[in-house]
Parts: C-alpha cells; sequence; structure tokens
C-alpha cells in the first residue's frame, strides 16, 4: 500500500510522492500513458520557414546560374574544328598523242590562219566540224601518215571521242588508208583509219589547234 501522500513506482517498487510523474531510478513513467499530461504542441515560426524556403530558392537560383556561367566557359574555350583538306592525288596515264585543252573561250581566228599556212600546197584544208579548231586536209579514201613532228604516236580509239576505248598506237611516220569521216568531238576532227602495217583498224585525231598529227600522203 502506498502511505498517504506517495504512490508506489511500479518500476522500482519505492514509494515516490504523488506529484512524482517519472519514477527516479527506472526513468519510467509512474502514471499510466493514458494518465500522462499532454505536452504542449510544438509550434513552428513561421518566419523561419518562410527564411529556409528563401535560403533553398537562392541555392537553386546560384547552381542554374554557375551552370550556365560553367557552358560559356567551355564554349568560348573549345577550339574550332576545320574540314581537313582532302588532296586526291591525279593518277598518271602514259601520254603519246597529246590531249586536247579545253577553254571556255572559243579559239581565235589566228590559230586557224597559222595552221592553213602550214598545210602544203596541194592540200586543200575545209571545215570538217563546225567546232573544230583547225581546218582539215583529209579525205575519206585518201593516204595519210602520222606525222614525225612531233614524233608521238597516234592514240587509235574505238569512237571518236575521247571517251573511246583505247585499241592501240600508230606510230610516226606510220601509213594509213582513211576510212570514214569526219567525227566531230571535243574541237578536233576524227577519222576511222586502218594502218598499213599492222591491220589496227579505229578512229583517231587529226590533230589540235597546235599542229596536224595526220598529214596527207601525195602522190
Amino acid at each position: 500500500m502506498s502511505s498517504e501522500g506517495t504512490i508506489r513506482c511500479p518500476h522500482c517498487g519505492k514509494e515516490h510522492p504523488q506529484e512524482t510523474i517519472y519514477c527516479p531510478e527506472s526513468g519510467m513513467p509512474v502514471y499510466p500513458l493514458e494518465n500522462e499530461p499532454a505536452l504542449p504542441a510544438r509550434r513552428w515560426n513561421p518566419w523561419i520557414i518562410a527564411g529556409a524556403a528563401a535560403g533553398v530558392v537562392v541555392l537553386c537560383f546560384g547552381a542554374v546560374m554557375a551552370v550556365l556561367l560553367l557552358r560559356k566557359t567551355l564554349t568560348a574555350t573549345a577550339p574550332a574544328f576545320t574540314q581537313p583538306l582532302i588532296v586526291i592525288p591525279t593518277l598518271l596515264q602514259p601520254s603519246a598523242t597529246p590531249e586536247p585543252t579545253l577553254t571556255s573561250q572559243p579559239p581565235v581566228m589566228e590559230t586557224t590562219a597559222a595552221i592553213i599556212e602550214t598545210a602544203t600546197p596541194d592540200s586543200s584544208p575545209w571545215q570538217a566540224c563546225m567546232d573544230a579548231v583547225y581546218l582539215s586536209r583529209l579525205q575519206v579514201g585518201e593516204k595519210a601518215r602520222v606525222s614525225e613532228d612531233p614524233p608521238l604516236a597516234n592514240r587509235v580509239r574505238s569512237q571518236p571521242s575521247l571517251n573511246g576505248k583505247v585499241l592501240g598506237y600508230i606510230e610516226p611516220g606510220e601509213e594509213v588508208a582513211v576510212l570514214e569521216g569526219p567525227g566531230c568531238s571535243s574541237g578536233w576532227v576524227w577519222w576511222r583509219v586502218r594502218a598499213d602495217e599492222t591491220g589496227l583498224e579505229g578512229w583517231t585525231a587529226e590533230g589540235d589547234d597546235e599542229g596536224y598529227w595526220l598529214v596527207p600522203v601525195t602522190p
């Protein structure tokens, strides 16, 4: 039993004053929990909440500004890459007959006049092709030979064009029979010929604006 003005502690079994709430020995509540006086509810100061929210906003804004500044710095200091210059080597092909020099300007009359003056007296130069840079001195059914000045072989092609397949070569001084023509391409006059010595047959150019590669054979 508890004496008047005291209460027996259910935890340590000792008598404590009635106003004792927690046992001094064990620290446990002397009274049942449902009888324990309610502690006042803690209130949050609204100024503390507002200050904390403002601090979070400031931190977020600072982080965003730092990211933007870092990106701008990296963009300004990044090296500029330029497209590498690609050099395509030009394959050298064996040259026998000189290739034409294609220009955007039409041939001048002085070039044609110079070729006419070099024609032999018994030749009859004529305009075989409208776009040719020289007058032709050959006719179908006549004989011709590859010029020895310069001493270069003439290419014989499958077609009267620089795109035609090269079938072979006719050497300087070798005579040919003019079978067909003229063919007009690249400002040149082309003739289908047959070589007397080898029997090679195909299209070959008569010359260019610098001279004749095929010259007529006078009887």
